[in-house]
């Protein structure tokens, strides 16, 4: 699979309709596509949409948008051949703005006023996830602040563990996870299957409180970065957790499911998790804490920050621009939107609500802007580079290598990609 979706790319990056000129705009009444996988992690998002479209058709009432879910697993083969044919491609997009700004160069920078607004308005530590070289490109669904460490309560009671008192440290974290274990639990729950990519982005929490990352500051290499020793013993001890303690399971399904049935006692996700679980599991007593430290704060650790985009080629651009303004400037629809999710609100005013002091993780958050963000990832082809890597996780997970052995096999073919992307 790895290798097919590497073709596609270097194929469709080859054709020149990547930097050819617009389409003509049309006549008459006109319509924007709207593509996203996020709705099933955000299923208020598009009918809220929809919603404010009144408001919108008060200045445009030609104008129509019409929100088409697009499967995650395929999505970028699928973004890839609409861009690259102009057939049906979307105006309006999500995805992650480096690789779409950067290593495609398909998305539009943000207009002047609206790279100002954004840059006033946007929880300060995002920012940077959304811009690229000092632009904002996209604009997020919530503010992705990283994932934070999740218990069930009634859990930690049976185990004879203080709900009040989560894991610090992560060998805490390893101690705390052995008696969830004997108490009936999946002590803890790591990401086994699906993506690759997300498969990293759950071992990303880890390497970080260890005190590695993935590749150089430069973004020219990952040896002596994703093979160092911090990286090595990072990886090892997630693949302890199976193979060594068994306080983890590769046979339970993923760990926000697993959570949810009241079967994983902890696990690492993100503030959206908070309205996941008030929608589908009302009656599960849970706490959010921090991620556990071993070296180093881990602060965000994110390898995606998904945002809206507008498609450089649209003929209807400006008309996304104008929807973009009506839907990303207001304050109320920001805090509307992130209640009807149960995600973070995006604009920084927004975070003094009580909507968001009275949350659970609340106090996890507070300490995550309070601290340093982990290495960004701002390389275009980072999620080829998640791709490489969730394979590597996974065998370690799996007990097919040691984590020395499967990172110092990953490293020539993250290196490979890392020399992909040429700077203009």
């Amino acid at each position: 699979m790895k290798k097919i979706v590497t073709v596609l790319i270097i194929f469709l990056l080859s054709l020149p309709l990547f930097a050819g000129g617009k389409q003509e705009k049309p006549a008459g009444p006109q319509k924007l596509i709207f593509w996203s996988f996020l709705d099933q992690d955000y299923p208020g998002m598009y009918p809220f949409y929809k919603e404010k479209l009144a408001g919108f058709n008060e200045k445009f009432p030609d104008v129509e948008i019409e929100f088409v879910p697009i499967p995650y697993e395929g999505s970028d083969a699928k973004y890839l051949a609409a861009f690259a044919g102009r057939q049906n491609a979307p105006d309006i997009f999500v995805g992650k703005v480096p690789y779409f700004a950067g290593g495609l160069k398909v998305a539009d920078p943000a207009p002047d006023d609206i790279n100002k607004a954004w840059g006033e308005i946007i929880v300060d530590k995002i920012g940077p996830y959304l811009q690229w070289e000092g632009r904002y490109y996209g604009y997020p669904i919530e503010a992705d602040l990283g994932m934070m460490l999740y218990y069930n309560t009634d859990a930690f009671k049976s185990a004879g563990l203080d709900s009040d008192d989560p894991p610090e440290t992560m060998d805490e974290l390893l101690e705390y996870a052995k008696k969830l274990t004997d108490a009936g639990y999946v002590g803890f729950g790591v990401r086994y299957l699906g993506n690759p990519r997300g498969i990293a982005d759950k071992w990303l929490p880890f390497l970080h409180s260890w005190g590695g990352q993935v590749y150089s500051d430069d973004g020219t290499t990952s040896e002596g970065y994703l093979n160092s020793p911090e990286a090595i013993e990072s990886l090892q001890f997630y693949g302890d957790l199976v193979q060594k303690h068994g306080v983890s399971s590769i046979t339970i399904g993923k760990p926000m499911q697993a959570f949810t049935r009241g079967q994983v006692a902890m696990f690492f996700r993100e503030a959206w998790t908070v309205g996941v679980l008030r929608d589908s599991a009302p009656d599960l007593k849970f706490e959010v804490a921090p991620i556990p430290e071993k070296n180093a704060n881990p602060g965000i650790s994110l390898f995606f920050s998904q945002a809206m985009m507008v498609y450089k080629f649209s003929p209807l651009k400006d008309l996304a621009w104008e929807w973009m303004r009506h839907m990303t400037l207001n304050e109320t629809f920001d805090m509307e939107l992130a209640e009807i999710n149960g995600t973070l609100p995006v604009h920084k005013k927004n975070f003094a609500k009580d909507y968001v002091t009275r949350r659970p993780d609340y106090n996890a958050e507070m300490e995550i802007l309070n601290n340093p963000a982990s290495f960004y990832y701002d390389t275009p082809f980072v999620n080829e580079i998640a791709f490489r890597l969730g394979q590597a996780v996974e065998e370690v997970l799996f007990g097919q290598k040691t984590a020395e052995q499967s990172l110092n096999d990953a490293v020539p073919d993250v290196d490979e990609i890392l020399n992909k992307y040429k700077p203009e």
